[in-house]
């Protein structure tokens, strides 16, 4: 069976990130603008890139504050959250991965700055599970009007308008809304799916089940 797997927020703790790096932004007085640029990204259909961003932040500092500002010493204190490697995996990640990656067919499908989610995908180490690994710089939405055309399997995310558009438009594709509490989309409204879970422990039987009766 072929299994179309998110990674922000699914298999990578994307909110801890978030929450971590809010905190040195902070303590370095640049929350304003550091949130101006975020912003501005996401109107623009950008992906996150830390490097990118933090250089966008700086150059929107006035004069004085850029004269005092210590950008290698934030750069330092991001780059040392980013490096953390497997502890920005959730714990029920690996488990899940080495559960089924021999008996089916993964394919990671991540959207956002290509270099950025290609860092993050390599620090943690689970590129071995997938056969294969798709960074997509379009929205999600666009991508799949042409890739999932005509293929089956279970497709499982965290945004739950991404499922409601695989739902609705790839009626030969099973779809799962994993709602992590406290997770970035976790209050967001919900859309069409065929099951909703809460961890990756639940999101396997559910797979399981549906490989009985695949057979």
């Amino acid at each position: 069976m072929r299994i179309f797997l998110d990674f922000d927020d699914t298999l990578y703790n994307t909110t801890r990130l978030k929450k971590e790096t809010n905190r040195v932004i902070a303590d370095f007085g640049v929350t304003k603008e550091f949130q101006e640029v975020l912003k501005k990204d996401e109107e623009k259909g950008t992906g996150m890139n830390f490097d990118r961003v933090l250089k966008d932040v700086f150059d929107s500092l006035g004069k004085d504050k850029k004269a005092k500002f210590d950008f290698k010493k934030l750069k330092q204190k991001i780059n040392r959250i980013l490096n953390k490697k497997k502890s920005m995996l959730y714990s029920d990640s690996l488990p899940f991965l080495k559960a089924i990656y021999k008996k089916h067919d993964l394919i990671l499908i991540t959207y956002g700055d290509y270099r950025a989610q290609r860092f993050k995908i390599k620090q943690v180490g689970i590129r071995r599970f997938f056969k294969a690994v798709l960074i997509v710089t379009e929205k999600k939405e666009e991508f799949f009007r042409d890739y999932l055309k005509k293929r089956e399997g279970v497709f499982i995310d965290d945004k739950a308008s991404t499922v409601d558009f695989v739902a609705k438009n790839f009626l030969d594709i099973k779809t799962i809304v994993l709602r992590r509490p406290g997770s970035w989309h976790s209050k967001k409204p919900f859309g069409k799916y065929d099951f909703l879970t809460r961890n990756l422990s639940q999101t396997l039987k559910i797979i399981n089940n549906l490989e009985k009766t695949c057979k």
